[in-house]
């Protein structure tokens, strides 16, 4: 329940836990992004401070880095989409049970290189959605991206998947030296056909894709 744009909250206590109070607030979707969004604009405009920021990333399992970023994002979507990050790998953010047992069965007949039983396997997820975003949300995104390469007209009209690859950090990429890449990476895309070319198309160091 909501009154106005305020999320109700209740305080519940575990019979099993010794009488522990916990606060739960109880909202939607819509009721979270609005609270985010107020949450950016009052950092914005001082009411909340940088400091809060960073603390609220790193209570939710960010790294100091990634927390720095968070808290100097300046655009609304990017600090939404950021949270949402956030929340999504805490586990805040859960599907319903038979949701999730029908999306774990599903990933198992994808024979991915990992072993999701193992809470320490280590992987990489990366979405690239091209398709209808390409005709309104990301055009002057892919616009201001080949400009930054000296193109004022992009010779195509996506950006491409090399890009992506920027966000590894470099040291966790060298091994005594040599440059080497070793990583299992789930890749996710609308543009299936193109984006394996784009992979076809990367140097190939140790047997695997460098990019």
């Amino acid at each position: 329940p909501k009154v106005g744009y305020r999320v109700a909250n209740f305080h519940c206590q575990d019979s099993n836990r010794d009488g522990k109070t916990t606060k739960v607030y109880v909202t939607a979707a819509y009721n979270v992004r609005f609270r985010l969004q107020f949450i950016h604009d009052g950092l914005k405009q001082g009411g909340i401070s940088r400091e809060q920021i960073l603390l609220w990333a790193l209570s939710l399992g960010s790294s100091i880095e990634e927390a720095e970023l968070f808290s100097n994002i300046t655009n609304t979507q990017d600090f939404w989409n950021f949270a949402m990050a956030l929340m999504n790998r805490s586990g805040i953010l859960k599907l319903q049970p038979w949701i999730a047992r029908d999306i774990e069965n599903h990933i198992k007949t994808f024979r991915l290189p990992f072993n999701y039983d193992q809470t320490d396997s280590d992987f990489d997820a990366i979405h690239i959605r091209r398709g209808d975003k390409l005709l309104y949300e990301s055009k002057k995104e892919v616009k201001k991206y080949w400009k930054s390469r000296g193109h004022n007209h992009p010779p195509v009209n996506y950006i491409p998947f090399e890009h992506y690859l920027r966000y590894y950090v470099k040291d966790d990429c060298v091994s005594r030296g040599v440059k080497t890449i070793n990583r299992d990476v789930y890749l996710a895309t609308d543009d299936p056909i193109i984006v394996k070319e784009e992979i076809a198309t990367l140097i190939k160091v140790n047997g695997t894709r460098d990019g």
